[in-house]
């Protein structure tokens, strides 16, 4: 569900059969995050994922919708606050460490 780019508290609440404010409650108090936080930490996933692969022909932009993320600007934000790097500077480190 975390690439569905529209993806919506109460439509993963509807989803897992709890309420939006039971989701919004077992993610705060009990995991110490949100649900945005929680979205993108699973599309930052699946996104290093792809750079990952050596083989990958897809570009930066491609890889960032097919994870879920709505654009280009979030996607950098989000993968250089948790990885430090550009999503290009990951993938050509990633290549020179695979040579």
């Amino acid at each position: 569900m975390y690439k569905d780019n529209e993806l919506t508290l109460s439509k993963l609440a509807d989803a897992t059969g709890v309420s939006s404010h039971m989701l919004s409650e077992l993610l705060n108090v009990h995991m110490q995050t949100n649900f945005y936080e929680l979205v993108n930490r699973y599309r930052l996933e699946c996104a290093i994922g792809m750079l990952q692969v050596e083989a990958t022909s897809s570009s930066i932009i491609d890889i960032a919708l097919s994870a879920g993320f709505n654009n280009k600007n979030t996607f950098y934000r989000v993968f250089k606050e948790k990885m430090g790097v550009t999503p290009s500077a990951y993938r050509s480190r990633n290549r020179k460490m695979a040579s």
